[in-house]
């Protein structure tokens, strides 16, 4: 199928309302993904992406099937990055107010995406939304505590992406700062007296720092170092 040809915005639109139904196949919402990935590469799909990544944001948090949450959240990724500013912040606070549902079947899955998606907004939009983060972290909800603290561990296994997209918006040591209040919040979790907190936190530290394949030994021991105690 040739998007630039055959797929309309009303097609969009049908295969939008597809998508959030149950009784839709997991092979046909992922069809429909690709088409509208491939619909947005096209003349006329330039102006639609906040609308695909709201869904894809939408598909991440409510897919039963997680095939189709996982595609939805590489779709996402890979055009976040081409959205305007104000459209990558509208994305990360509505990712963000899912963590807040208390499901973890559904919310465990978030912080794989979200912690990308952070990462590209603006320092300002960045520190705000760690802020909110933050909140969330020692608002009593041991579910929605454990999905914060791995997003904070999302967020620095691919923080380097963070120096490399915006390295003329801030001085290095604001980076570095930011980095260091992300490993405390996770350390934060790790004292907690809520075993299901201190478990993701501990989980957060093996798996996506220290076990992390993306991060290299130099920027693990400069965490691990900061930690130790």
């Amino acid at each position: 199928l040739e998007p630039n040809r055959e797929l309309r915005e009303e097609t969009l639109s049908v295969m939008f309302l597809e998508n959030m139904k149950a009784r839709t196949p997991w092979s046909v919402k992922i069809a429909n993904i690709n088409l509208m990935l491939k619909y947005l590469e096209s003349d006329q799909g330039k102006g639609h992406e906040l609308h695909v990544a709201t869904h894809l944001g939408n598909l991440i948090k409510v897919s039963e099937m997680v095939t189709v949450r996982r595609f939805a959240g590489e779709g996402l990724i890979s055009i976040i990055g081409k959205m305007p500013e104000e459209q990558r912040n509208e994305i990360a606070v509505e990712l963000g107010k899912g963590l807040e549902i208390g499901d973890y079947q559904f919310t465990k899955y978030i912080p794989n995406y979200l912690g990308i998606v952070i990462l590209h907004l603006r320092p300002q939009e960045l520190d705000e939304m760690i802020t909110d983060l933050t909140k969330m972290l020692v608002s009593g909800n041991g579910q929605v505590a454990a999905a914060v603290l791995h997003t904070f561990g999302v967020m620095l296994e691919h923080y380097r992406m963070y120096r490399q997209h915006f390295s003329g918006e801030e001085s290095e040591e604001e980076t570095r700062k930011r980095k260091r209040r992300l490993i405390n919040l996770i350390l934060r979790g790790l004292s907690h007296y809520d075993s299901v907190i201190s478990f993701e936190a501990l989980w957060t530290m093996g798996t996506h720092i220290f076990g992390s394949s993306h991060m290299t030994l130099e920027e693990k021991q400069e965490i691990f170092s900061h930690s130790c105690k």
